[in-house]
């Protein structure tokens, strides 16, 4: 039941013996939590059931605003009024009823950013919020891998689960058990090339989707089974050479963008790529998207033996630069429009986390570095990035940001005031990335 619904709540009554009878019946409800409360108290209800009859009686109640359970209690007995013999028939239960939020808590607008001076962040309760319900959150914590609850909250709730969600859930999460099943489930999902399928149901695997997982548990360090691996590895290697084909979503010229993400997943093997693989592909990074350019910056990185490499590697980061565009803080793209490749799992939310990873031990981007995870850190919306890959991207990318440039220790005290609401945190060595938080609510605070 939604807290605020109006609904007949109905019970059962049979009489079960080889007589006829009068039952009356009362009913009491309480909701829950935060301490048991009555509701108004429930008419009693009577009614004549023949032997064996059965017949349905109900009270019309309304779950209260901020109730997460009704507890129930419902007694027959036989009999009317108080002319109750000593051996009368009765009977009661008890039951709960689970009430759920009409309008949950959600993120309704996030601001993340370091503190390096005083900082004034405008909050107003949105128009329509219930009054009571919602609040400011103010989270402190001395490295950026510590958490984002907005990611956690968006990835917690997300309600569907084919193979690419599962994935970039536990890594969004960082959640080790849950990758940990999924890679116990990963023989279900491969096709017979090797390649990863949305759901087991489905006939033929997904390249790019195979190409996410490889790459998502690597940066991750998160291990696949070798024997997963192994087929995966070839499926993609049979894909790149022409071997195994499978045709795109969408009737568009997207084979070379899908091979190159397909090489970068096997540019993280051990052994190098073959230089004869690049001759299925036309080389032409300025007519690519965006995440083909950095697939093939990142390529071009690990694999040092590739023909022309020197020359290519910087003309992909000269690409990268060009389309850059910071608008304030936010990070974009010229080509942001067209880099929506959503059957692809594509989008300018992965691919400004994506260039941070790309870039991270880079000494020419060196200095852009903080620039560039602010750039991407903004691009969020109620706290999060648009997609789960985006956020399972991300979540890596903050971690190994927060390993290469976050060693100095945080020290002193950090305050935020709010009206005449105050929290403040004196840093100690051993707060690592630990969050520190308050909740200021009240009908005058803005929703969360």
């Amino acid at each position: 039941m939604r807290e605020g619904d109006t609904f007949r709540a109905i019970v059962t009554v049979r009489n079960a013996s080889e007589r006829s009878l009068h039952a009356t019946l009362s009913a009491s409800v309480e909701s829950k939590p935060p301490t048991p409360k009555k509701l108004p108290a429930l008419d009693t209800r009577e009614v004549d059931l023949a032997a064996g009859e059965t017949r349905e009686v109900f009270w019309e109640v309304t779950a209260p605003i901020n109730a997460t359970a009704l507890e129930w209690r419902v007694d027959a007995l036989e009999g009317a009024g108080g002319a109750v013999s000593a051996d009368a028939a009765r009977d009661a239960f008890k039951i709960s009823q689970r009430v759920v939020p009409a309008t949950p808590e959600r993120t309704f607008q996030a601001t993340i950013f370091q503190l390096t001076e005083p900082q004034s962040v405008v909050v107003q309760r949105p128009l329509d919020a219930i009054p009571g319900r919602g609040g400011v959150n103010v989270r402190m914590q001395s490295k950026l891998a510590g958490d984002l609850p907005g990611v956690r909250e968006y990835l917690s709730w997300y309600p569907y689960s084919c193979f690419e969600q599962r994935t970039s859930i536990a890594i969004g999460l960082r959640d080790k058990g849950l990758w940990d099943a999924n890679m116990r489930a990963l023989p279900d999902f491969l096709d017979r090339d090797g390649l990863v399928k949305f759901w087991p149901i489905l006939r033929d695997g997904d390249d790019s989707l195979t190409a996410y997982v490889l790459a998502i548990g690597d940066e991750a360090g998160w291990p696949i089974p070798e024997d997963s691996r192994g087929r995966m590895e070839q499926a993609l290697i049979g894909f790149v050479e022409g071997r195994v084909v499978r045709y795109s979503a969408l009737p568009t010229a997207d084979l070379a963008i899908r091979k190159i993400a397909a090489l970068e997943a096997l540019s993280r093997r051990s052994q190098p790529l073959n230089a004869k693989w690049l001759d299925s592909i036309s080389i032409e990074p300025n007519l690519w998207p965006t995440s083909a350019v950095i697939d093939w910056l990142v390529i071009l990185k690990r694999q040092p033996h590739l023909p022309r490499r020197d020359v290519r590697l910087k003309e992909a980061e000269q690409i990268l630069r060009s389309r850059l565009n910071f608008q304030g803080t936010i990070m974009g793209f010229s080509t942001e429009k067209s880099d929506a490749l959503w059957w692809l799992m594509i989008s300018a939310d992965r691919n400004a986390n994506r260039m941070v990873l790309a870039l991270l031990d880079d000494p020419a981007w060196r200095d852009d570095m903080p620039r560039l995870v602010r750039g991407a850190l903004s691009r969020m919306q109620r706290g999060r990035w648009n997609t789960t890959v985006a956020n399972a991207w991300g979540i890596v990318a903050v971690d190994k940001f927060s390993a290469a440039f976050e060693s100095t220790p945080v020290t002193g005290t950090t305050t935020a005031t709010l009206k005449a609401e105050k929290f403040a945190h004196v840093w100690k060595d051993d707060d690592g990335a630990k969050p520190f938080e308050k909740n200021s609510r009240g009908p005058r605070d803005a929703s969360r």
